[in-house]
């Protein structure tokens, strides 16, 4: 069977005609360039199952639909970025199972919840189809993006043997794409092993929200955002952004801790090591502020006491954080029995903080420091076509903000179409969240999916192991 030629005219990719002969026309006439007929037939199979369906439509002489054009267009984009960032010859047919927006959507809105639930039974049946929420080293998680893809395409393998569907994954570090370009470097590497898998670009995506329900003026809350290209210059520089203000808030942040109490010896390496973990090099925290008010708390409180005691401050605070827990605050501290319960915290540490945290300016606009804000994203992404956002655990806006409503109704405005998701089958809630009646957990989703947003799951992993499969 002859598999003719397809023209894309240059001024419009949805003009698509087959010709029925290789001689009647030898190239692909591209708005920027001109690709072979095999290579464009390799970028369409390169875009998965949608894009095949196009083939098929050019083999039969019909129209393709318009996503297959989209689809070459992503893979084109991820293939470039990719090239120039390894400075490696790439296949667009390597990244044949990265999902584009069209195909993305349309298969997550075929799911349901318990496709997004990795229990025994539902992972020996087949029915765990899906997780669209994990973070890498490069974030906080635990563990390397090769130690992750690994285990993934061990669970695709196993669902493909069983169902012969799929399994749909997406890496969504926080603020950063960077494991993404890592997990894109390694599938093109490999490409046959990842042939059960539907990859999905993805980040976890933070922007402040105002909070009625706290101390502060605005909380944090978090977007998921898919579909985008990594390597856009746009995307690039939002994230570098955030990185560059969060490193200099936490800079400035100990250099007035330092000028204030010149007799403590703080440090940035000292607070990464407390609260980040020696052996990590990710994107900084968010509230980063936060994390830097309780180790400036805790220092200067283990330094005065190490004192009074005659003791090494520096050797005493080390041995105190060594025993400690997750809750590395003076309250924290004082519940571990690691601290005397008579210590309380230091005023001026806390006039620091303030300085640091969004607040208000008298014009009503957010003063953001070192925090995102939606035009920030709104205007990062508005460029990438394939971009598909959600909401991340939307339960959490509730426990900022007494009306959700308004909040969620803010975001929509100002994110619009790109919005068309939400996370309503997080799986990482904890057990109270989860229980039955409560009805707040409920409200949120069925608000979120009443405003058509499509209820989509994930697991929130920051282990060092995405699934252990047994034997």
């Amino acid at each position: 069977m002859k598999i003719g030629i397809v023209t894309i005219a240059p001024q419009s990719a949805k003009n698509i005609r087959y010709t029925s002969t290789p001689e009647e026309n030898s190239t692909v006439h591209a708005p920027e360039k001109n690709i072979s007929p095999k290579e464009v037939l390799g970028y369409l199979a390169a875009a998965g199952t949608v894009a095949a369906g196009g083939i098929i439509a050019l083999k039969h002489g019909k129209t393709p639909q318009d996503n297959s054009v989209n689809a070459l267009k992503f893979i084109n984009e991820l293939t470039t970025g990719l090239e120039i960032a390894t400075g490696k010859k790439i296949n667009p047919e390597s990244l044949a199972c990265v999902m584009n927006k069209s195909e993305f959507v349309e298969a997550v809105s075929k799911l349901g919840k318990e496709n997004y639930i990795p229990s025994i039974e539902n992972i020996e049946k087949g029915i765990f189809k899906a997780d669209l929420h994990s973070h890498s080293l490069f974030s906080d998680g635990k563990a390397k993006v090769e130690t992750i893809l690994e285990q993934v395409c061990a669970y695709a393998d196993k669902l493909f043997e069983n169902t012969e569907e799929k399994f749909i994954f997406a890496l969504t570090d926080h603020d950063t794409a960077d494991g993404v370009k890592k997990a894109l470097e390694i599938i093109a590497g490999n490409p046959k092993k990842f042939e059960h898998v539907r990859f999905v670009t993805g980040a976890e995506v933070s922007y402040l929200i105002k909070s009625d329900k706290t101390t502060n003026p605005y909380e944090t809350s978090e977007l998921l955002v898919y579909g985008f290209n990594p390597f856009s210059k746009t995307v690039e520089n939002f994230f570098e952004n955030v990185r560059e203000r969060r490193l200099e808030a936490r800079k400035d942040f100990i250099k007035d801790l330092s000028e204030k109490f010149p007799d403590v010896k703080f440090s940035e390496y000292e607070f990464h090591n407390v609260y980040l973990g020696e052996d990590t090099s990710h994107t900084p925290i968010m509230n980063s502020y936060w994390q830097l008010f309780h180790y400036g708390q805790i220092k200067k409180a283990l330094t005065d006491f190490a004192r009074a005691k005659n003791l090494n401050p520096e050797e005493y605070f080390g041995e105190v954080m060594a025993k400690a827990g997750k809750q590395r605050t003076l309250d924290g501290l004082k519940k571990q029995n690691l601290i005397d319960g008579g210590i309380n915290e230091t005023d001026e540490i806390a006039q620091i903080n303030a300085k640091y945290r969004p607040s208000t300016a008298s014009d009503g606009s957010i003063i953001k420091t070192s925090e995102n804000i939606l035009e920030d994203i709104a205007e990062a992404f508005k460029g990438e076509d394939g971009c598909s956002m959600g909401f991340a655990h939307p339960y959490y806006i509730t426990e900022r903000n007494s009306d959700f409503q308004g909040v969620i109704g803010d975001v929509q405005s100002k994110l619009g179409q790109m919005l068309n998701l939400t996370e309503s089958y997080h799986q990482a809630y904890s057990p109270k969240i989860l229980q039955d009646e409560n009805e707040m957990l409920h409200k949120v989703s069925e608000f979120c999916e009443g405003k058509g947003l499509i209820p989509i799951g994930g697991r929130d992993n920051h282990k060092a192991d995405f699934l252990v499969l047994e034997n």
